[in-house]
């Protein structure tokens, strides 16, 4: 008897699991609105909302890296000049954005773990890129 109650929990956490990550794969493409309407409902159910609420905030930061990566490129492009050319320059852009979404990832992970709190998570990286596309820019040549 033991034995069916235990399996039946492992059923049925399996069958939250899959619903959860269903509901990831929904909210991955919902707007902003709606995401804040669902992270309300799942609140007021007294249900942890801690991975949509970085989701919610990502979704604002996340479009600032355009700012973010065009400053950067200037200022590449103004400390490395003529010389290295433009493979390089395409290189060292891919490397940037590479480097940025691996960051962002990671930060968003540790938002997702509740290390980080969840406006921290999603804006880390900007701030990091930020500061040092200004650097990179105040000492160019």
């Amino acid at each position: 008897m033991h034995k069916k109650h235990t399996e039946s929990q492992r059923g049925g956490a399996k069958v939250k699991l899959l619903l959860g990550l269903a509901i990831a794969v929904i909210l991955a493409g919902v707007g902003v609105i709606a995401l804040g309407a669902y992270i309300d409902k799942v609140v007021s159910e007294g249900y942890e909302a801690t991975t949509y609420l970085v989701d919610y905030h990502a979704k604002f930061a996340f479009p600032v890296v355009c700012l973010i990566m065009s400053l950067l490129g200037v200022a590449i492009a103004a400390r490395s000049g003529v010389k290295e050319g433009l493979a390089m320059s395409v290189v060292y852009g891919i490397g940037v954005a590479f480097l940025y979404w691996v960051f962002h990832s990671f930060c968003l992970s540790l938002g997702y773990g509740g290390v980080l709190p969840v406006w921290v998570a999603a804006w880390t990286t900007n701030l990091v890129f930020l500061c040092v596309s200004g650097f990179l820019l105040l000492h160019a040549d």
